[in-house]
């Protein structure tokens, strides 16, 4: 009954029924003995690091292309960093810093053989017009 104090409460996990807890008895605890520490290795694979690369770098590569300058390339980087850290695979510092090359390349090359869609796309984003 509720209230009344000669009857103990019982202790039941969230999320269940009240009825569980009268299944069985539930022993407290902090949580902790039930965790694992041990990492998630569910990253990306390397196709979706270079799709994820390319299309990081084509905001501040078409800005280059565009205006001569880009100043939006730090947050990028770091940015990029951080999916080739949650790669499946580890990937080391030398290896990063050549796949920040390689999307830079590639999407450079990308935009030069489509720069009359992308000036297009400038006009319309300087008009405020509609993208689609």
């Amino acid at each position: 009954r509720r209230g009344d104090p000669a009857v103990t409460p019982r202790v039941r996990p969230f999320g269940l029924p009240p009825w569980a807890s009268l299944e069985k008895d539930v022993e407290p605890d902090d949580f902790t003995s039930r965790i694992d520490f041990e990492p998630i290795r569910n990253g990306y694979i390397p196709k979706e690091i270079d799709h994820l690369s390319m299309v990081l770098v084509a905001g501040p590569v078409s800005e280059f292309l565009v205006h001569g300058s880009s100043s939006n390339g730090a947050t990028l980087f770091q940015q990029l960093d951080t999916c080739m850290l949650m790669a499946q695979t580890a990937i080391p510092a030398d290896k990063m810093q050549a796949q920040a090359r390689w999307a830079i390349i590639r999407v450079a090359k990308l935009l030069k053989d489509n720069e009359g869609k992308l000036k297009a796309l400038t006009e319309a984003m300087k008009r405020e017009a509609s993208l689609a």
